[in-house]
């Protein structure tokens, strides 16, 4: 895992790396949640930064997932209405091929598919 490239918004991100990246922060949130009630200032603050670190992973990863439809990352505004959010980057398909933002899962923390699950995904793109 290239940990780098959930900070940088370079590149693209397919569908399946946006649900795992977004189930993971938004489970990260719950165990964050759990800090913030604590009466601990400290624990507060903490949980202020890690909440902050969190959000920036998901919009830098929404971002990728615009670069995988062809479009600017200004087009996250759509990220902010959760059904349009869900159906248009969670299942929509992104272009097929190499766009003006690269080859396709090249933002991905993960790094590039292969194999049989490579496959499968080529055939439902």
């Amino acid at each position: 895992m290239d940990i780098a490239r959930l900070w940088s918004a370079n590149g693209r991100t397919g569908r399946l790396t946006w649900w795992k990246i977004n189930l993971l922060t938004h489970l990260a949130w719950f165990g964050i949640a759990g800090l913030m009630n604590l009466d601990n200032i400290v624990a507060s603050a903490v949980s202020l930064v890690l909440v902050a670190v969190l959000l920036r992973i998901v919009i830098v990863t929404s971002v990728k997932r615009c670069h995988d439809h062809g479009w600017s990352g200004g087009w996250i505004v759509f990220w902010l209405i959760p059904p349009v959010a869900v159906i248009w980057f969670g299942l929509i398909p992104g272009k097929r091929g190499s766009n003006k933002y690269g080859e396709p899962e090249s933002g991905s923390p993960f790094g590039q598919r292969s194999g049989a699950l490579a496959q499968v995904q080529k055939v439902t793109r």
